[in-house]
């Protein structure tokens, strides 16, 4: 019987199945690894993180209506779990004259819980890297694969490098920006470039045809890694300076503080504060619940009893009588509440809160009542032969370094109220005396 001729099966004829790319992609994962990761890989889990991601964003810029773009940053974006109201979906602008007019009245609070940013940017970061493990093969061997490490390694220094070195990341800036600062932005621009096109070289060596993805990719995760690294360590504040002012301090807008100073000591003065917000949310000290009973602290030489907060208040308006049940400026002014800013405003107004509090000494006297507030100066008050001054503010955080604000220029075009030029004029000194030097600061050239 003669033998049965050889048959070669050649993939893509009929009845057979072509490999997946998977399967092509992934021989050195092993199987056990590559069963686990498939599914985390998978194309409909990373469309279904984008869906949920732009939702995320719609409903958040809606919630700006209601709440202020910071409240939203932290509730909506800067979270595990965020909570959506269904308000949110039915503004009052959109429905009203109209026979819906009556969705719009859903009480506040009622909504539905929903993947924040951080536990969505989590699950996409997750899947793009369990995407590249079983899908984007390294194409390199041998010294090639050695060489194209090297140069990505290398386009990765240089990255580094342009993100923490800046164009004036030491505070002095190089003397061809000074003279050429329209340059400022393009040198930038040409760092970055050279920087991306080291790290597509060394991609080009390691994963050939996909290197341009691969690239893409990195970037992606180095831009989400960069929103985490800001969430969870930026201190955002500012400095607010009347020209021929000295400041060593920056404030929160977003956060404010009860501050009891005593200036007894002959060469310093001993604050301490009570923090009432944080973030727009308050604290311990304003929740009625663990609030219960007075402010107290060994530091404080009264205790303070919160009746009142404001968010956001009017001016003060003399009162046309005294009002005796109020100590201090309270007397003879009067704040009322006024409704807090939200992210869809216009003007760019920020909250001025007010608090109207009892303080009690350590006898449990009553020492008087008073409303403090942001419109209003520290108020001075007398115990036991000391000046105390109270003041709500916003919260400080002291540097160490002053400046001195010399000179500030506002230029508009000719016949125009549109803005040329802004421009300050500041003295830089450091307390150690490191630093002591003249800074001009103008429009997309901040100090740093």
């Amino acid at each position: 019987m003669a033998d049965k001729p050889d048959t070669i099966t050649v993939p893509g004829a009929p009845g057979d199945v072509l490999p997946e790319i998977d399967d092509m992609a992934t021989p050195s994962l092993g199987p056990t690894l590559v069963a686990v990761l498939r599914p985390i890989a998978s194309l409909k889990i990373a469309v279904a993180l984008f869906a949920m991601a732009i939702f995320l964003v719609l409903a958040g810029t809606m919630a700006q209506v209601h709440k202020d773009i910071w409240e939203v940053v932290r509730d909506y974006f800067r979270t595990d779990v965020a909570w959506i109201e269904w308000r949110v979906f039915f503004p009052k602008s959109f429905f009203m004259g109209t026979a819906l007019e009556g969705l719009t009245d859903i009480e506040e609070g009622k909504g539905f819980p929903f993947p924040g940013g951080w536990l969505i940017g989590g699950a996409m970061t997750v899947n793009l890297l369990a995407a590249h493990a079983i899908r984007f093969k390294v194409q390199a061997k041998g010294s090639r694969l050695v060489s194209g490490l090297a140069v990505i390694a290398i386009g990765a220094a240089l990255t580094a490098g342009v993100i923490l070195w800046g164009s004036m990341q030491s505070g002095k800036e190089n003397q061809l920006l000074q003279e050429w600062p329209s340059l400022r932005i393009l040198w930038q621009l040409a760092q970055g470039l050279v920087a991306g096109g080291v790290l597509l070289s060394g991609c080009v060596m390691v994963f050939k045809r996909r290197a341009g993805v691969v690239l893409l990719h990195l970037g992606v995760l180095l831009m989400m890694y960069n929103e985490l690294l800001v969430g969870v360590s930026a201190i955002e504040g500012q400095m607010s300076i009347r020209e021929g002012d000295t400041v060593n301090y920056e404030h929160d807008i977003r956060a404010i503080e009860l501050a009891v100073v005593d200036t007894s000591p002959k060469d310093h003065n001993r604050v301490t504060v009570v923090p009432l917000t944080e973030e727009g949310v308050p604290t311990q000290f304003l929740d009625p619940d663990e609030n219960a009973n007075a402010i107290q602290h060994p530091n404080l030489p009264f205790s303070i009893e919160i009746e009142k907060y404001f968010k956001n208040s009017m001016p003060p308006r003399n009162r046309r009588n005294p009002a005796t049940r109020f100590d201090g400026a309270g007397r003879f002014v009067e704040i009322t509440r006024a409704r807090a800013g939200t992210g869809t405003d216009t003007g760019g107004e920020v909250d001025v809160s007010t608090v109207e509090a009892v303080l009690r000494n350590d006898k449990n006297k009553k020492i008087g009542r008073y409303v403090l507030s942001q419109h209003l100066k520290p108020q001075s008050i007398q115990i036991d032969g000391k000046t105390f001054e109270v003041a709500l503010r916003f919260k400080r955080t002291y540097v160490p370094y002053s400046l001195h604000l010399t000179d500030v220029r506002f230029d508009k075009y000719i016949g125009t109220q549109t803005a040329s030029n802004y421009s300050s004029d500041v003295r830089l000194v450091a307390f150690d005396g490191s630093v002591d030097r003249k800074v001009h600061i103008w429009m997309n050239n901040p100090l740093r």
